[in-house]
């Protein structure tokens, strides 16, 4: 899988985009279980956005962020 679609998923996830996201996860499911070169997957990377990239945020992030983590795991 080209990592190319995977940072796309992410992308989409980082900003709330939930019908970029579904689009991107409709198109390529391999996508789930696709890893970037650090080895993270769409999931990590989804909830490092929603969490500001800590384990307790200060921040908790957007709900948008929380529902394409919800999409992701639906998925």
């Amino acid at each position: 899988m080209a990592e190319g679609v995977l940072a796309q998923a992410a992308e989409a996830a980082h900003r709330g985009d939930l019908a970029a996201l579904k689009t991107t996860l409709q198109g390529s499911s391999e996508v789930l279980t696709a890893r970037d070169s650090d080895g993270r997957t769409l999931l990590d990377l989804a909830c490092r956005s929603a969490t500001g990239n800590i384990a307790i945020p200060l921040d908790p992030g957007a709900p948008e962020q929380h529902a394409a983590i919800e999409t992701i795991l639906q998925a």
